[in-house]
């Protein structure tokens, strides 16, 4: 859980770039005309090009756009962040991101089904710019248009950023990831302080070396186990030391025996048939799959 998050839902200024000329012409860097509001699409917003051709097999998007478009706003980092690691997390991007902090490239993002994570590094307090360039271009990932994360047949191929969209810091020690084992948990650590150091996790004295570390932990899973007709969920939370940085992640968790006998799956000890709804997000009115829980 990472207690000090800025939430960068709101106004943004934005521009469409149809004709592909944002890059040459150095749009990262200079202001955008238009407004728009995030999390949404800019199809939802009205950015785009009206249809005119209505679809008897579907739903037809009112508005359809294709290419680039470019998002922008200010953030202030807090002086409570200084000497903190920062990072850009969106949620739900589609469905390429590119990303520029005051001018500087920080690299290139694509997937469909995973948040959009960006490493900022150390970023001084004070006001900063963020330009977000996306990319809804066929081909990006070379899955053709059926696929059901962009074919018109489900949520169509939508150009934004739906979900949480924040700014997160932590000390340049920290928890990056963990994984839930039925013996174990693997605990990615993060160091960006450029030398090696002695940490505790957990009740473990653990070495980080500067390019971080990925540590096992001893642990034992909290019954009952998961069944899909009674899905038992629990949380586990890892906490970190190293002198002044400190760390804490809380995950949920499930635990279940999957195994196979006598030509079928067996889950937990009983045989069971592997079905599903092939629910393909049909239509959804926003046109994008909504990010709530509910």
């Amino acid at each position: 859980l990472h207690s000090q998050v800025q939430n960068l839902a709101g106004q943004w200024k934005f521009r469409l770039d149809a004709d592909n000329k944002g890059l040459e012409e150095r749009w990262f860097d200079a202001r955008l005309p238009d407004s728009i509001e995030l999390p949404g699409s800019c199809e939802e917003r009205g950015f785009g090009i009206k249809n005119t051709v209505k679809d008897p097999h579907r739903l037809t998007r009112a508005i359809k756009y294709e290419g680039k478009a470019w998002y922008r706003r200010t953030i202030t980092v807090p002086a409570s962040w200084k000497g903190k690691r920062t990072e850009l997390f969106l949620e739900r991007c589609h469905w390429e991101s590119s990303l520029w902090i005051d001018g500087v490239p920080y690299g290139l993002r694509n997937s469909l089904s995973a948040p959009h994570v960006y490493d900022l590094g150390l970023l001084n307090p004070g006001t900063h710019t963020i330009v977000i360039c996306i990319d809804n271009t066929y081909g990006n990932i070379p899955i053709g248009t059926w696929g059901f994360a962009i074919t018109d047949d489900t949520q169509g191929n939508w150009n934004g950023i739906t979900g949480r969209m924040e700014l997160r810091a932590t000390d340049p020690i920290w928890i990056s990831d963990i994984q839930v084992y039925a013996d174990r948990l693997q605990v990615k650590l993060g160091n960006i302080t450029g030398k090696s150091h002695q940490a505790v996790l957990q009740n473990k004295q653990v070495t980080i070396p500067a390019a971080g570390a990925i540590v096992d932990l001893p642990f034992k899973p909290a019954a009952p186990v998961w069944d899909e007709f009674s899905p038992a969920l629990h949380t586990v939370t890892v906490t970190l030391s190293s002198g002044n940085f400190k760390d804490k992640k809380s995950i949920k968790y499930g635990i279940r025996k999957l195994t196979t006998a006598k030509g079928q799956f067996v889950v937990n000890g009983r045989p069971v048939l592997m079905r599903g709804p092939v629910n393909e997000c049909i239509y959804p009115l926003t046109g994008y799959p909504p990010m709530d829980k509910a």
